[in-house]
């Protein structure tokens, strides 16, 4: 049943959401899509801040962990 919700929330908003086999990789593939090198992190509760070097400039990323309430 929440798959079901799920769907029907994703239809009405308008995204397409798919599954991912591998998290981590998932990530580190974006990152180097946005050619992010040289990061600092931090961690905030359920926040990953990172300050990244992109083409000579220091540009910010954002990971934020958010519940769904359905």
């Amino acid at each position: 049943m929440k798959w079901l919700i799920f769907v029907l929330f994703t239809l009405v908003r308008g995204q397409h959401w798919c599954k991912i086999p591998n998290t981590t990789t998932y990530v580190s593939s974006f990152l180097e899509k946005q050619d992010l090198t040289n990061c600092f992190a931090r961690i905030e509760k359920d926040a990953l801040f990172l300050k990244c070097w992109r083409n000579e400039e220091l540009v910010d990323a954002y990971f934020f962990v958010n519940s769904i309430y359905i």
